[in-house]
This record gives C-alpha cells, sequence and structure tokens, in this order.
C-alpha cells in the first residue's frame, strides 16, 4: 500500500507539482540548450545569448524543485525504509549543494561569454584542470552524493511500494546512461520517469 494514501489533496497537489516541475525544468534546460555542457559551449553561449540564458534559468530553477521532489521521496520512503530514506536524503542534499556550485559557474560562464574583457575558452580551460581540495571535496558532494544517494532512496521507494517501482529502476538505469553519451534522451526520460511518478501520487484515494 502506498504511504502517499493518508497525505490530503491538496499535499498530493503539490508534491506531483514538485516532481513534475523538476523533471520539466531539465528537460527544458536540455532541449533549449542541449550544448551547454559541452566543451564548444562559452563560444554557442556567446552566439546565441538568448537561448544560453533561458537554458541556465531552468537549471536554476531546477535547483529548489529538487530539494522538494527529494523532501516528497524522503516522506514517501520513510515510513516503509527509514534508514535508507534517510540516508538517501542525506546524500541528496550534498548533490543538491554541488549542483548549486555548478549553477554558479555556469553563471559566471554565461556572464563571460557576453563581455569581451575575458576570454571565455581560457575560462573554461582553467574550470576542467581545476584540482586541489575543493574540487575533491565538490566531486565527493556532487558525483558521489547523486549517485549513491539517488540508489539509496529508489531502494527505499521501492521498499515502501510509495511509486510504481519500475519507475524507481528507471530512474537508476537513466542516472548511470547518462555517462555513456549526450544527455538529451537521458535527460527527457528523467523527466518522463518523474511525471509517472507525479501520476501515481495523484491517483491514489485521498483523506479529507
Amino acid at each position: 500500500m502506498s504511504t502517499a494514501i493518508g497525505w490530503t489533496g491538496a499535499g498530493r497537489a503539490g508534491a506531483a507539482a514538485v516532481l513534475l516541475g523538476t523533471g520539466l525544468c531539465w528537460a527544458a534546460a536540455a532541449i533549449i540548450g542541449p550544448a551547454w555542457s559541452q566543451p564548444e559551449s562559452p563560444h554557442w553561449a556567446a552566439a546565441h545569448p538568448t537561448r544560453a540564458g533561458l537554458a541556465l534559468t531552468f537549471d536554476i530553477l531546477s535547483i529548489p524543485l529538487l530539494i522538494g521532489t527529494m523532501l516528497v521521496w524522503l516522506l514517501l520512503a520513510r515510513p516503509g525504509a527509514p534508514r535508507l530514506a534517510w540516508s538517501g536524503a542525506a546524500l541528496l542534499t550534498g548533490a543538491a549543494a554541488g549542483q548549486g556550485i555548478v549553477e554558479g559557474v555556469e553563471l559566471a560562464g554565461y556572464l563571460i561569454a557576453q563581455s569581451d574583457r575575458i576570454d571565455p575558452l581560457a575560462y573554461s580551460d582553467v574550470l576542467g584542470s581545476g584540482s586541489g581540495l575543493p574540487m575533491v571535496v565538490f566531486e565527493v558532494l556532487f558525483m558521489g552524493g547523486a549517485s549513491l544517494g539517488l540508489l539509496l532512496m529508489m531502494i527505499a521507494l521501492w521498499r515502501s511500494r510509495a511509486v510504481p517501482r519500475v519507475a524507481c529502476a528507471l530512474l537508476v538505469v537513466l542516472q548511470a546512461a547518462e555517462f555513456l553519451g549526450p544527455p538529451l534522451p537521458y535527460v527527457l526520460g528523467t523527466g518522463a520517469v518523474l511525471a509517472w511518478m507525479a501520476a501515481s501520487v495523484l491517483r491514489r484515494p485521498v483523506t479529507t
């Protein structure tokens, strides 16, 4: 039985909106600015300032929605697998912090690409060759937190039967598959899975 059955209609609608909004922001950013995360992105951003700005805006808006999604997952998964849910949430919090760092760096790159004072490729090269303790901490928070945190949270949701189990498995597979090629198909797939989760929350009976 889903742990969302005891939620009010307003609570379900809010949870569904957060899940759907996260996926839509990611999908919009990937569609509008598919080259934004590629090595040639500084020149692309300079040549397409409107698209680059919109893509970055959707990425920035996705951060608070991602935190909301994490909280929705936690509330859904906690009754059936509290330790896994809390562990996953803690790791995903680190990943959200890392995502905020990424967007800050991309915002700086976007602003540099719109000016002629700093060579955007030089900025990109410096970022690509970064090292030291701050970079190690960032990688652990972002990559480690996202990968392990999502895995633990999806296991918790699987055990809690809070959302379709296939959706949980698909999110883990899609995240791993992003490293295999262009991210657009996997980002769109992730958005579709989040929409499926949102629909499953809305379909459950509600309390009054």
